[in-house]
């Protein structure tokens, strides 16, 4: 790509998990100019931990070990591992912010691709920091129904530890993540679509999306090239996940929770990443200090 050719353009997929976030990333991954990581072993999409869980781990990128280690670690991910970069291409990026460093990954992968679009997707908790730092991305949020994406996170944590997770704890992180996309909304970048929507009426949707994204619409948009990420193999047993009483629970508590106020939520948010934060610092001084003892 030579140096008058515009740089790729991000487009952002985002979404609580079990709300349809990896079928319309992949659904969009196969328009002839978009690009994202993907391998079947993750039924396509894979979505990074750089923008929301390392800056935890790894603190302060401008501090040398810090960098080290978080690249030595990102070089590791099945993410980085299938864009096919070399592991020493991360040592000449210059930005030791993880946004941009991760808009740098990108942009090479797509430039390598020779794509004019990069696409990732991310949880509502991300929206604010990346509508700041990629002003010309083009954003997509997709919710589902309450009570269907608690059935779904209910059939997986069944699947992966035995149990659902407590109904009340559902319903508020439901409710963080929807507040948090309402308080960040912005109508000129974002566009909001509803699972059920692109369930029941792919084509107009998808036709939609282009237009928001910029691109024409293709006919590889209709074609599902992965496995679906489904929680249930068959329809019974997604009505048998929970019963009439604890539907009726969730919709009591989603009543409840929704008459917070919005502020309440950014600041219990925010005191999470403060906490998380120190103890990523923490994380990293201890890593570094057992290696030096080991030498």
């Amino acid at each position: 790509m030579n140096r008058h050719t515009p740089p790729p353009t991000p487009v952002f997929v985002i979404g609580k998990n079990r709300s349809g976030t990896k079928w319309l990333s992949n659904l969009l991954s196969e328009h002839p100019d978009i690009i994202s990581v993907r391998h079947p072993d993750h039924f396509g999409i894979i979505e990074t931990n750089l923008l929301l869980h390392m800056p935890y781990i790894f603190g302060d990128l401008n501090y040398d070990d810090n960098f080290i280690a978080f690249v030595q670690c990102f070089s590791c991910t099945d993410f980085f591992k299938f864009t096919g970069l070399k592991k020493e291409i991360l040592y000449t990026i210059k930005s030791r912010d993880y946004f941009l460093f991760f808009q740098a990954v990108m942009d090479l992968y797509a430039q390598k691709h020779d794509k004019k679009f990069w696409l990732q997707k991310t949880n509502p908790l991300a929206l604010k920091k990346l509508a700041t730092y990629f002003p010309h991305a083009r954003f997509i949020i997709i919710e589902r129904d309450i009570v269907d994406n608690i059935k779904s996170n209910a059939g997986l944590m069944i699947r992966r530890r035995g149990k659902k997770r407590n109904l009340f704890f559902e319903v508020l992180l439901y409710y963080v993540m929807k507040k948090t996309v309402k308080r960040c909304f912005n109508p000129r970048k974002m566009i909001y679509i509803r699972f059920e929507e692109l369930k029941s009426n792919r084509r107009e949707t998808v036709e939609t999306l282009c237009r928001h994204i910029g691109v024409n619409f293709s006919q590889t948009l209709m074609e599902d090239s992965f496995q679906k990420n489904t929680s249930f193999h068959k329809t019974a047993e997604k009505e048998a996940i929970l019963t009439p009483g604890e539907t009726a629970r969730i919709k009591y508590y989603a009543a409840l929770i929704n008459l917070v106020p919005s502020f309440m939520f950014s600041l219990a948010h925010a005191l999470k990443q403060k906490l998380g934060l120190v103890q990523g610092n923490r994380f990293i001084e201890g890593t570094f200090r057992s290696i030096s003892n080991h030498r």
